[in-house]
């Protein structure tokens, strides 16, 4: 099933050949998710590759904070336009933008360039009413998943944000904050713990995307996914492990959830 991905003539060396072989090593799964508005939902699975966990684990840090941008402004200005503009299109856009740009243009000096082109890219698809599954480009990822009037407000916001140009940075609340409430050290500081928060969040969902309640449960033995847990855990509360009182989990997990916000 990845033959096509694996063998597609790439320009700018993203993947590398040594990951690309790798990654169609890993397994795949097949997960008991329909497409939304099939009439055969009910019937339907879907492939799904952890290879995408190694691919997100190969970005620079310029392409990680992209990402990141990017998820912010989905979040903010256009997930209340339509609920499928999630952090699943957002990676497949900048999986596709990475693919396509020459590795050596990725740096701090382009990063907000680099965002703009990706607001484009995803108003194209939007207008398009199509964007290509990275893993199986023949998997259309807005199929039936947007409505005509959806469709023309997301593009109407889209074109505002990008003639925003290099301010529509300011449309996420964390960075105005930091901004204009933190010195620089404590900005370097906050910035360096929510990058390694981040990753580990990042790392995380790429464990558990698609697992159905069987492979939770599993998940729970699993050594790589305890310690990928518990380093989270760690971030935002150090000494989560001193108190043992019922529920003390859910109060971590909303401490990382809101750390995140």
């Amino acid at each position: 099933m990845l033959s096509e991905w694996t063998s597609r003539l790439r320009l700018h060396n993203w993947p590398s050949p040594e990951l690309i072989q790798e990654i169609s090593e890993l397994p795949a799964y097949l997960v008991p998710v329909g497409c939304k508005n099939s009439k055969n939902k009910h019937m339907e699975w879907r492939v799904c590759f952890i290879g995408e966990q190694k691919l997100t684990s190969s970005f620079t840090e310029c392409q990680y904070k992209l990402y990141i941008i990017f998820k912010f402004l989905m979040k903010e200005e256009l997930k209340s336009i339509c609920d499928e503009m999630s952090s699943y299109i957002v990676k497949n856009i900048v999986f596709w933008f990475i693919e396509s740009t020459q590795q050596e243009l990725f740096s701090k000096e382009n990063m907000i360039e680099h965002l703009l082109s990706c607001l484009q890219m995803l108003q194209q698809a939007i207008r398009d009413n199509h964007l290509p599954y990275y893993m199986i480009p023949g998997r259309n990822l807005l199929i039936e998943r947007i409505n005509q009037l959806q469709q023309q407000q997301l593009i109407a916001k889209l074109d505002a944000l990008i003639q925003e140009g290099p301010r529509v940075i300011l449309r996420c609340p964390k960075v105005l904050e930091a901004l204009y409430n933190m010195s620089p050290t404590e900005l370097t500081k906050k910035g360096h713990w929510r990058d390694k928060l981040e990753k580990l969040w990042l790392e995380w969902q790429n464990i558990v995307t698609n697992k159905d309640e069987d492979g939770k449960q599993l998940l729970k033995k699993d050594p790589y996914f305890i310690t990928v847990t518990e380093r989270m855990y760690d971030t935002v509360w150090p000494l989560w492990r001193l108190y043992q009182k019922e529920g003390i989990l859910d109060i971590v997990e909303r401490k990382i959830y809101y750390a995140l916000l």
